[in-house]
């Protein structure tokens, strides 16, 4: 886990800043970053999330992973460091691990830039 700043408001991990990314209301934002567990889920389910979401998810999980290793220069370091390995999520991401590792190597390559 590392911190992350998004408009203004801190999360505990990008998982945090993901889930509330999902959302327009920034006192539900507010509640998120406080949250033990990012589950968005009941609000999800009940409608509450941007009517865009599903068009702007992966570029919103690149600009936040971008952000956080940006913001982290000990993170930073480490992913660099991985020189040109395939990186690789852990299984229990596995429906969308194959995206995540893109977006991973993408963000190291910038890094590197």
């Amino acid at each position: 886990p590392s911190r992350i700043t998004v408009e203004g408001i801190t999360y505990p991990t990008l998982e945090h800043a993901f889930q509330a990314a999902k959302l327009t209301d920034t006192e539900t934002k507010v509640l998120i970053s406080k949250a033990k567990l990012p589950d968005v889920s009941s609000l999800v389910e009940k409608g509450f999330t941007r009517p865009n979401w599903k068009e702007i998810q992966w570029a919103t999980m690149y600009q936040l992973m971008k952000l956080k290793f940006e913001s982290n220069p000990t993170l930073a370091s480490l992913l660099q460091d991985t020189g040109n390995h395939r990186l690789a999520y852990p299984k229990k991401h596995r429906r969308r691990r194959n995206k995540l590792e893109s977006i991973l190597m993408k963000v190291r390559g910038e890094l590197r830039a």
